[in-house]
């Protein structure tokens, strides 16, 4: 679920950053890489890095919780 979400938003972020989109770069949004002017801020993929734990988590918790009611 990591490679899921992290690639294509990363390939996202280096076909559309400085094209379509500018990220702004905040103390709690800083910047991770940068490749050549363009800085690529560290909010985006942090995302999809915690989002598949969460929902892993969850799903655990919702089906242990699940089975014990049946």
């Amino acid at each position: 679920m990591l490679l899921w979400g992290a690639g294509p938003e990363l390939m996202a972020e280096l076909m559309g950053n400085g094209v379509i989109w500018e990220y702004r770069v905040y103390d709690w949004n800083p910047v991770w890489i940068a490749v050549g002017e363009q800085g690529y801020t560290v909010l985006p993929q942090l995302i999809w890095v915690i989002a598949p734990i969460v929902y892993y988590l969850g799903f655990i918790r919702i089906n242990r919780t699940a089975a014990a009611v049946h």
